[in-house]
């Protein structure tokens, strides 16, 4: 199996239980993931439908963030709390979080070949405007 099947399977898993409702950075870090490889390849297209699907997915984002699970995870929510130190509350701050999920895409250096597209630079403002980061 090579990389780019991975990822498609690794869509579909996303996509059929609803991951992208369960706070996790797995999710994130596939579509960045993704980005970058398609930028190995020289597939600037499909590197900005990867940022574009990180870019939906942390703008779904209802925050206060709390870990919790979701039709499929349904009792995750109380696993958490009985087995987690932290709780189900995240362990930095909303501020610290948005700040980092805008960080992830405007410091990356393997999109430097992107910041000269007019996409990169509208998921970038959509980004930094719903989640309220100048």
């Amino acid at each position: 199996m090579n990389y780019w099947d991975i990822l498609h399977n690794l869509h579909q898993i996303i996509d059929s239980f609803n991951l992208r409702k369960v706070w996790t950075n797995d999710v994130f870090g596939i579509h960045i993931v993704a980005a970058q490889g398609y930028l190995l390849q020289e597939k600037k297209e499909k590197a900005l439908d990867a940022l574009e699907q990180y870019v939906n997915t942390a703008c779904s984002i209802q925050f206060p963030l709390s870990l919790k699970g979701n039709e499929y995870f349904t009792h995750v929510y109380k696993w958490f709390e009985n087995n987690n130190c932290i709780g189900t509350n995240t362990p930095v701050d909303e501020k610290t979080i948005k700040k980092n999920l805008v960080i992830a895409v405007t410091e990356n250096p393997a999109f430097i070949p992107l910041r000269e597209e007019e996409r990169y630079d509208l998921l970038v403002k959509k980004l930094k405007e719903k989640l309220g980061e100048k």
